[in-house]
């Protein structure tokens, strides 16, 4: 950080205060003999601040302070700064608070030269300026390290202790991490990813599976918990010392002490601002452009997952709320200019973003261009009706009104609220019975609210979202969502938390929208509101017309809470509207209240299902001393099992309670099954039975609504299109169309993207409940087979444009999709529900789906490591063609059950199922499928370190191919070639992969280029084995352009590593590193074992060549950890390991990895046998 230097002074002012000038308290508090104390200038006033480095703060008695330096300067009289507020100080600056975020350090005396570097060395200032005494220059924040103790101005308004954090996490753009005392490091991939999700959750547990789900995909395996712990030791080991990542009951924890995260700052920055905001514009608007200068682009950029998304997309919203309320308060302060500068830009950016315009047009119209915001106006209106097919709302409305009638707007602008004369006088006589469900009580000033709820768990977004939109002045406010899920809590919440600002009281009605009741109507309503305001029921008008009218005088000028509990429809709530922006309306409703929003310029915020960690804590809360229990991994799978609902959350926390602990196992197996859980949480009979709940919600359906919600309950899989709708139903498609709005309506379905729809867990075991007793028995019947050719169809239009198979012409397809990346999200999102169909199928038919959507992604799933997902779809073609006593088709299925095994590391389960293909394919006389069982067989028998028969069906493989002359003879031949090099024979691989190379130019043009890559990928190693650097780069050269263009890149990262290795043997150190590491990092992002480990064991090579042991030592264990059956480079990294411990002199530790390697070569007849059996006995 630079100052411009100005004014005479040459250094900054000190007070120096000595043993004999203090007091004794003083001077214990000091605990020295002297300190020199710097001055500060803090809002144009001269501050003393003493402040020691290690005890609890500097007491300066009266008249013992020494000035130095003007007359302007005061004392901070008998104040201690651990205890005293920035009220307390204020009265010493004359009243002026102290500016939160303001510290200083001891620095002694700070020459001129000196003062950028020093003070941005002890200068600690969130969102506020200091001016340094000798050049009256503001210092922005500090920017580098911040190494000393200071004192700070907390929010909260104590002076507190600040110290530095240990590390500054960036998010508000590309993810960095920062120390004060050294560079920044950006991480990428799956530590990327690991880090993302626990900033996200800073200071919170994050459950083991929640991990691992958003790492991998749920594609585990016995040895994921592993690498997840390995992937949390080396985040660690990043992060270095001072930040600590807890593990503790099946959870990981980033601890928020000692670590700053951007968010958090821009946050309370904000906060802040709306703290000031009406007291001090020009305070606010300097923390609020503070808070957005911390952006630099999109929240956790290069971190892909729906966790970080939904996190950023929050994020935004607050970035662009917090935009908002900077040029609205500019406003306040007469800078139209300003303000009129930055809008157009902002409104191209979102052009849909009402508030916006509203903020130009009131700048416009208050420098006297009201023509100009009638123009704004015009163009608003023409935006909203052309994308959203929508009028502006109520605000921007009467804004337009309020220009064209020359109206003064200079108090539009926010500004503290004035109470509203009180109504005085209650009606005499005796008031009429209360209407039903209206809490009423007969004074002027009602307060209605019931009881704030006993606890409410997370909202945080929610609550910030509904905050901003009030000071926004939004008038109507509509939490919607699915029963349940929170919405009356959340808004119960709010209420009491903001029933200060609103002095003349709140009003309170249960509209019985979804009771077991009819609802009630607007006119009972507005009879209790109208008495609860001190009218007299002889007075009330007969129609509702008349009582709404009434009831907007009544509240006109007045600033009220009304809270609308359970509404029905927009219908039912209009009437009940004030008509002024003074009261705040607040709804709940099951609906979606989309005609509120179009006409009534109402906000509607969706109350969603928890997150599951947050579903845990509210289950933990809500079980108090019961929850010892369960164990962590219980108490995650009952959340889980309530699907984020948090009714469901508290029914389960009753039955826990409830159960005796014999039945405890019982009650969690019941919750378990989809069948049981629905019933095991309706237990509690009348209004609170969760099947109650949602029976409220669907009665009021009409009959097509209730008819494709009783289907996408029934249809296996999450997520359904229109399609498959309209083919279950046989609705045409606007009857579909509009039964599924009707659904959406209700928050019974939500819509996904691209154009999903989705059911929530329990709300799809209702509906199967209902599809049960309606439709009797199977209620799909023949349309589940048409279902199926349906998904069928549209599979194979996706795949023919992701992953076309060998010689298919994607031509001979029929489109379903624009490009690539439209086939590639569809497949992507609907995979679950294609593998759920896929094993309904194979179990009561159409038996033929399984195994041909398994032939169709096969190829898919395997580029994309969906291992668990293609055994599941295997396995269900495996049932199917059992079932169909189709002997080909079981053959196939066992066939892909072995690759896979091979693919996850399984060699004795892959040898278990190729023997089972290999033994139909030669009982149905499938000669190709003979050698293709074989090729991969071999494979088997090579990860268990039995060459003499992996070398055995090679050969074969090879002569039945050759007989056949097919151009796939190229994978043995390359195989083999493969199994040469392993054992130290590089020098008889090279003529098999000649051969493979001159075979791929003979076949068709279309093919080579994946029949050439193989051969490519295992030259580069060979050519490093034989030490030929030039042969290696050649040859990596070429595959890993084969590998860009047919899409197989993530499997490229054992070839980078080679490529990296012989960059090495001539000598380009440098390049070697940075190409190894982009290999490592490549295998790390795709999981695939093998490039793992031989980009650690190259790595290790080269550091040990460097004379970096310790580093050497360490990717050589890494390569060792990740080698698992490539027993190849687990004899590499045994040999490095040996070589590296005999260096460091521990020649026992040496002697062990030399025999284990020497296990491995006498296992696999290695060349090296000798050589290292003789450097063990020679010691």
């Amino acid at each position: 950080m630079h100052a411009e230097h100005g004014g005479q002074d040459h250094g900054v002012h000190v007070l120096h205060v000595d043993r004999a000038a203090a007091p004794d308290h003083a001077v214990d508090d000091l605990g020295g003999e002297g300190v020199h104390l710097p001055v500060l200038r803090l809002g144009g006033d001269d501050v003393e601040v003493a402040v020691d480095d290690e005890g609890p703060g500097l007491r300066v008695g009266p008249g013992q302070s020494r000035h130095h330096g003007g007359p302007t300067r005061r004392r901070l009289e008998d104040l201690r700064l651990e205890s005293c507020t920035p009220h307390d100080l204020g009265a010493v600056l004359g009243g002026r608070p102290l500016p939160v975020g303001a510290a200083v350090a001891p620095v002694g005396r700070v020459e001129a030269d000196q003062v950028p570097a020093e003070v941005d060395d002890v200068l600690l200032s969130e969102g506020c300026g200091v001016e340094c005494v000798s050049h009256g220059t503001t210092l922005s924040p500090a920017s580098s390290c911040v190494r000393q103790k200071v004192w700070c101005c907390h929010p909260d308004g104590r002076l507190v202790r600040w110290r530095s954090p240990v590390v500054v996490f960036d998010v508000l753009g590309p993810v960095q991490v920062r120390r004060p005392d050294g560079p920044s490091w950006t991480p990428t991939g799956l530590q990327g990813l690991l880090l993302g999700l626990l900033l996200v959750h800073a200071g919170r547990p994050v459950s083991v599976d929640e991990i691992i789900d958003a790492l991998w995909g749920g594609l585990t395996d016995s040895r994921t918990t592993h690498r997840l712990q390995t992937h949390v030791h080396r985040l660690r080991r990043a992060l270095g010392p001072g930040v600590a990542i807890t593990a503790e009951g099946g959870s990981y924890c980033l601890a928020a002490q000692g670590c700053d995260l951007d968010s958090d700052r821009f946050r309370r920055l904000m906060r802040e601002a709306h703290q000031v905001m009406a007291s001090d514009p020009a305070r606010a608007v300097d923390l609020l452009r503070t808070s957005l200068d911390l952006w630099t682009g999109r929240p956790y950029q290069g971190l892909d997952h729906p966790l970080l998304t939904g996190e950023a997309e929050r994020l935004e919203e607050l970035r662009l709320c917090a935009l908002e309320d900077l040029h609205h308060t500019e406003i306040v302060r007469g800078r139209t200019d300003a303000v009129t500068a930055e809008l157009p830009a902002l409104l191209r950016e979102h052009p849909l973003r009402e508030r916006l315009y509203e903020i130009q047009m009131l700048g416009q119209a208050l420098t006297g261009r009201r023509a100009d915001a009638l123009a704004t106006y015009r163009k608003a209106r023409r935006t909203l009706a052309e994308e959203l097919g929508v009028e502006p709302g109520v605000r921007l409305r009467r804004l337009e009104q309020d220009v064209l009638d020359g109206r003064d707007l200079s108090g539009v602008a926010p500004a503290p609220h004035q109470a509203g004369e009180a109504v005085s006088g209650a009606a005499d006589g005796v008031a009429d019975p209360p209407e039903a469900h209206v809490q009423v009580q007969q004074v002027s000033r009602p307060s209605e609210l019931p009881g704030p709820p006993a606890r409410l768990c997370g909202r945080t977004d929610e609550l910030a979202l509904v905050d901003h939109a009030v000071r926004s002045r939004a008038g109507v406010i509509a939490f919607t969502g699915v029963g349940g899920v929170g919405k009356t809590t959340l808004a119960l919440h709010w209420a009491h938390t903001a029933v200060n600002a609103f002095p003349d009281g709140q009003l309170y009605a249960a509209l019985g929208g979804f009771g077991p009741d009819a609802p009630l109507p607007p006119e009972r309503v507005l009879g209790g509101f109208l008495r609860a305001l001190g009218l007299d029921s002889r007075e009330l008008p007969e129609s509702t017309a008349e009582r709404a009218a009434m009831f907007r005088s009544r509240v006109a000028g007045r600033r009220m809470l009304i809270l609308l509990d359970d509404a029905a429809t927009a219908d039912q709530v209009r009437p009940l509207l004030p008509g002024t922006d003074h009261c705040q309306v607040v709804i709940t409703s099951r609906d979606a209240l989309s005609g509120l929003a179009v006409t009534d310029g109402a906000l509607r915020v969706p109350v969603r299902p928890l997150p599951t960690a947050e579903s845990r804590h509210l289950l933990t809360e809500e079980l108090g001393g019961d929850a010892a229990a369960l164990s962590p991994d219980t108490l995650t799978e009952v959340a889980e099992a309530c699907g984020g609902i948090p009714l469901a959350v508290r029914l389960a926390a009753d039955l826990v309670r409830d159960q005796a602990a014999d039945r405890l196992q019982d009650l969690l197996a019941e919750l378990r099954a989809p069948d049981g859980r629905l019933g095991a949480l309706s237990r509690r009979s009348g209004s609170g039975s969760l099947r109650e709940v949602l029976a409220r919600s669907v009665h009021r359906l009409d009959d097509d609504a209730h008819l494709v919600l009783r289907r996408l309950g029934d249809l296996p899989g999450h997520s359904h299109d229109l399609r498959s709708v309209r083919v279950v139903t046989g609705l045409e498609r606007r009857a579909a169309a509009r039964a599924v709005d009707s659904l959406v309506r209700a928050h019974l379905v939500d819509r996904l993207p691209p154009r999903r729809l989705m059911l929530h867990d329990l709300v799809r075991d209702y509906a199967r409940e209902l599809a049960a007793v309606q439709d009797g028995g199977r209620p799909l019947g023949e349309a589940f087979a048409a279902y199926c050719e349906q998904q069928l169809r549209t599979a194979r239009s996706a795949q023919a444009m992701v992953t076309p198979v060998d010689h298919q012409d994607p031509r001979t397809v029929a489109p379903l999709f624009d490009d690539r990346a439209s086939a590639a999200r569809w497949l992507d999102c609907t995979l679950e529900t294609l593998l759920a169909t896929a094993e309904r199928a194979a179990a009561h038919g159409p038996l033929d789906f399984a195994p041909q959507l398994s032939a169709l992604l096969r190829r898919h799933l395997d580029e994309h490591h969906r291992h668990d997902e293609m055994e599941r779809l295997h396995r269900a073609a495996l049932r199917a063609a059992q079932a169909q006593g189709s002997p080909s088709g079981e053959d196939t299925a066992q066939h892909n059950l072995g690759i896979l095994a091979l693919r996850r590391g399984l060699p004795s389960v892959a040898r278990e199922h190729l023997r089972a293909s290999l033994e139909i394919a030669e009982r149905i006389e499938d000669d190709e499928r003979s050698a293709a069982s074989r090729n991969f067989l071999a494979g088997a028998y090579a990860a268990e370190r039995d060459l003499g028969k992996a070398v055995h069906h090679l050969q074969e493989s090879i002569g039945i191919y050759r007989r056949l002359k097919l151009p796939t003879v190229i994978h043995p031949l390359t195989n083999l070639a493969t199994m040469r090099r392993w054992t130290g024979r590089s020098h008889l691989a090279m003529p098999l992969l000649q051969e493979a190379l001159a075979l791929a130019e003979q076949a068709e043009p279309a093919d080579r280029p994946r029949y050439r890559l193989g051969p490519q990928n295992e030259m580069t190693a060979v050519q490093v084995a034989r030490r030929d650097p030039q042969g290696a780069l050649h040859a990596a050269e070429e595959a890993l352009e084969l590998s860009q263009r047919l899409g197989r890149w993530p499997k490229a990262s054992a070839t980078l590593a080679w490529r990296g290795t012989a960059l090495w043997q001539q000598g380009r150190t440098e390049e070697a590193v940075r190409q190894i590491r982009d290999a490592l990092d490549l295998a790390e992002a795709h999981q695939v074992s093998l490039g793992l480990a031989t980009a650690h064991n190259g790595l290790a090579e080269v550091f040990r060549d460097l004379g970096r042991l310790t580093a050497s030592e360490e990717h050589h264990r890494a390569a060792l950890e990740h080698a698992g059956v490539a027993w190849e480079e687990g004899l590499r990294a045994h040999r490095g390991l040996s070589e590296t411990c005999r260096l460091t002199g521990r020649v026992t530790e040496a002697e062990a990895h030399l025999a284990a390697g020497l296990r491995i070569c006498e296992a696999v007849d290695h060349q090296d046998t000798a050589d290292l059996r003789r450097m063990l006995s020679a010691g």
